[in-house]
């Protein structure tokens, strides 16, 4: 279900993004409606993803999700209505990769959470989870209809690395 958990340095990145709060049940229609508006805004500015998409999450997600969807892109973005330009810092983080359906994230980040809980992980690499979340969709519905091929990158932003 999961790759063995490791440590890794993120690359800092430019992004387009739209800020999404909504209740759990919602997200379903809330993503495609981003992802929309996402994709016309970079193509109104000249530019493509030069990455997978990913949701940047302000804490895990619960009833309701606060978050961050996003693409990276080559150059600097200009925000317009509800999409925004910006950029995310280089991080260190915590990171396994789940294979599978989207439906099954919530039970692959349980499994990651209880992985690294049993092997006393974070504690013995000297490093605290910052509270945030980050997924990123490496490959998924664009690439293959047989979920058991999609893959989703889950990370927690780490402190004291």
């Amino acid at each position: 279900m999961i790759e063995e958990p490791r440590i890794v340095t993120q690359d800092s990145f430019r992004a387009a993004m739209v800020p999404i709060r909504a209740p759990a049940e919602h997200i379903r229609d809330e993503m495609p409606k981003a992802i929309r508006e996402i994709v016309e805004a970079m193509q109104a500015q000249g530019t493509m993803p030069i990455g997978p998409m990913f949701a940047f999450h302000a804490h895990p997600p619960g009833e309701v999700f606060d978050f961050e969807l996003g693409f990276p892109v080559a150059g600097d973005m200009a925000s317009t209505g509800r999409v925004l330009g910006g950029e995310y810092p280089a991080l260190k983080v915590v990171q396994t990769v789940y294979s599978g359906p989207y439906e099954g994230l919530p039970d692959a980040w349980l499994a990651f959470v209880e992985t690294l809980e049993a092997r006393d992980f974070l504690a013995r690499a000297g490093v605290e989870r910052d509270g945030r979340v980050l997924e990123r969709y490496l490959a998924g519905p664009e690439r293959s209809d047989d979920p058991a091929d999609w893959r989703t990158e889950l990370n927690f932003p780490l402190l004291g690395a």
